[in-house]
């Protein structure tokens, strides 16, 4: 519900690979926890709801990092600092035994409405969700691929947890993939949040 290369989520665009595992697990705990306490599961939540939401789930950083990202020299420099450990407030376990990860805003929890664009990082300039048809290159590159590319890539990653398969998905290259269970930080193989133009 994130990003999905052959039928698996990947949150890479969520979350910089600078972020350590047990940090990350917390976040994502942490916003499903604030979430399911504070916001009604049954309708579209309203944009002051959401923004309510991303400041507790950053613990109202947003609000001094704002003002400084609209500083020129400052701003892109801060900006290149925040990707680098930056987590989608809306990223966040899907079940309770913290095995899938999704977007909490994704249109299939909302009957088909698409509201990420006008939530996610919404004080933070620079970062945020890009068009509801946007991929990331390796699911772009996935999209394109053979079928024994593609069936290499899922035997391939078949035992990969969510954090490995997270690092391996933006790197998916049809003639050439190393998925491995303990993977490297990544680069910025697949564009974050931060790469993308300013709303």
């Amino acid at each position: 519900m994130i990003c999905s290369v052959g039928g698996k989520t990947c949150g890479a665009c969520c979350w910089s690979g600078t972020v350590s595992r047990d940090v990350l697990t917390a976040r994502l705990r942490r916003h499903r926890g604030l979430f399911a306490r504070h916001l009604n599961k049954d309708q579209a939540p309203h944009a002051l709801a959401l923004l309510w939401h991303e400041l507790r789930a950053r613990r109202g950083a947003d609000l001094l990092w704002a003002p400084l990202l609209w500083l020129p020299f400052v701003g892109p420099r801060l900006r290149t600092r925040l990707a680098a450990r930056a987590v989608c407030a809306f990223a966040a376990f899907r079940d309770e035994d913290e095995q899938r990860v999704g977007c909490l805003l994704h249109p299939q929890r909302w009957n088909g409405h698409e509201i990420r664009p006008r939530a996610a990082f919404r004080l933070l300039r620079g970062f945020g969700c890009g068009s509801p048809d946007y991929a990331c290159a390796g699911a772009s590159r996935f999209a394109a691929a053979n079928g024994a590319g593609r069936a290499r890539f899922l035997d391939d990653t078949r035992s990969l947890d969510w954090f490995a398969y997270s690092a391996v998905a933006p790197l998916f290259a049809a003639d050439r993939h190393v998925p491995a269970t303990s993977p490297e930080p990544r680069s910025a193989a697949c564009p974050s949040s931060s790469t993308r133009p300013s709303r």
